[in-house]
């Protein structure tokens, strides 16, 4: 069975380190060959992909939205003849759907990785791309219904993130920080509100220490924010790490106000590492946590409210306990369940299409 994942390349984010690890899952199955293709080489997160059992073509491309990339693409395509493209994140599905109508031999299996989009012209294309997948993967409940609304005819599975055995065992003690923030300082983060909570709270409980770990469009912004709250000595700006795990292992409370979210990386480690999280109360974060976690904020746009929730969590001496539903759904998600997960869908689309 030959398989090939297109995807734009491995820059920071959750969705491009889930794909290395479905990848890497998939490399260890008998009766695959696996092939990917990028257009973006030496990316933050390559180092983590094995290439043992797996083809690595590079299209070189500037902008993940030329649409000379389609006839890269197509070319390579029709030469390697893979049974099944997997198509992951926005641009590649579009990609994907050009080429399964240029090649319509090739089943197409198409990811979802969020749960919101603007209603930006390439994304109500990759809406209307969409509708002519064979298949459809979720990793979220919220993901899932969108295609659901916008595609119903077409077949959807539902299959979570891995989380890496090393963190499945993982259980540090608190070191360095008192609270963190990982992720994109992006707006989908909703990162500003949060920076202006953690220094609401700075001043006003001076013995707490504070990181953000990530990077992104709003990382001045949120260094000003804290400079102007005064409170700079206390704070550590990390930028991209790729130890996240030591910091969410050496912090007491993770603190995540995401608008939307596909299932939020961040949290799954956060829960592996045995850490409470203060998260906004959207459904993907509940859909992990569950419905009666009691640290949820409601009112995730409001700096004063989030202050207030990790104060909250901070002083709960079960907060630990709380995560016992969450850690349950971790048990589901090692490497080769969902690898399992994966094999079973393509096996089923080409029984189906045979």
């Amino acid at each position: 069975m030959r398989i090939c994942f297109i995807i734009p390349g491995f820059g920071d984010g959750g969705a491009q380190k889930q794909c290395i690890l479905l990848l890497n899952e998939l490399q260890t199955r008998a009766g695959l060959d696996l092939h990917l293709i990028r257009f973006h080489p030496d990316e933050v997160h390559d180092g983590l992909l094995r290439t043992e059992r797996l083809a690595v073509h590079t299209i070189p491309a500037r902008s993940n939205w030329n649409p000379a990339n389609i006839f890269r693409a197509w070319r390579l395509v029709r030469r390697l003849r893979p049974h099944i493209l997997v198509s992951w994140l926005p641009a590649c599905d579009i990609y994907a759907f050009a080429i399964r109508k240029l090649l319509p031999h090739i089943r197409w299996v198409m990811t979802e990785r969020d749960s919101f989009y603007p209603p930006d012209l390439r994304f109500l294309l990759r809406r209307f791309a969409g509708r002519h997948a064979d298949l459809i993967v979720s990793n979220s409940r919220a993901g899932d219904a969108l295609w659901q609304r916008w595609a119903p005819q077409v077949p959807r599975h539902l299959v979570g993130n891995i989380v890496p055995k090393v963190l499945l065992a993982a259980r540090g003690q608190p070191k360095r920080f008192d609270v963190i923030h990982v992720g994109r300082l992006e707006p989908q983060k909703n990162v500003l509100v949060v920076a202006q909570a953690f220094a609401l709270l700075a001043r006003r409980r001076p013995e707490l220490r504070f990181a953000f770990v990530g990077k992104g469009s709003l990382q001045t912004e949120v260094a000003k924010i804290i400079q102007e709250g005064g409170v700079a000595d206390r704070f550590e700006l990390a930028g991209f790490r790729r130890d996240v795990q030591s910091f969410i292992r050496e912090s007491r409370v993770v603190v995540t106000m995401s608008n939307h979210e596909g299932t939020p990386n961040v949290m799954l480690e956060a829960v592996a590492e045995n850490r409470p999280v203060l998260a906004s109360a959207i459904p993907e974060h509940i859909d992990v946590l569950g419905p009666d976690y009691p640290h949820l904020i409601r009112e995730r746009h409001d700096p004063e409210l989030v202050a207030t929730g990790i104060e909250a969590i901070l002083g709960d001496p079960e907060a630990t306990d709380h995560l016992e539903s969450a850690r349950e759904r971790l048990t589901g998600m090692a490497a080769q369940q969902i690898g399992d997960a994966y094999f079973a869908i393509f096996s089923g689309l080409l029984r189906v299409t045979a």
